[in-house]
């Protein structure tokens, strides 16, 4: 599988799609369906929300990423 340009169509879906800040309920389940996919157990947080969980080997340090998924409303 090509990852870079499986995850440039995904964006690409995502951007074309926007939906605004606290109504992203077809982009979390967009995500959510994404993470099912490779097999990444998640969380729902909130309305719309989605933290997917990779857990390492061993115990130790923790890396955690976060970002926004919604949409700005803005008159042009």
């Amino acid at each position: 599988m090509d990852f870079e340009r499986k995850i440039i169509e995904n964006r690409r879906l995502v951007h074309k799609n926007p939906e605004l800040g606290g109504k992203e309920f077809k982009t979390a389940k967009f995500i959510k369906s994404k993470l099912k996919e490779l097999k990444i157990p998640y969380k729902r947080v909130g309305a719309t929300g989605v933290l997917g969980v990779i857990k390492g080997k061993t115990s130790g340090k923790t890396i955690a990423l976060r970002a926004d998924i919604g949409a700005i409303g803005v008159s042009e």
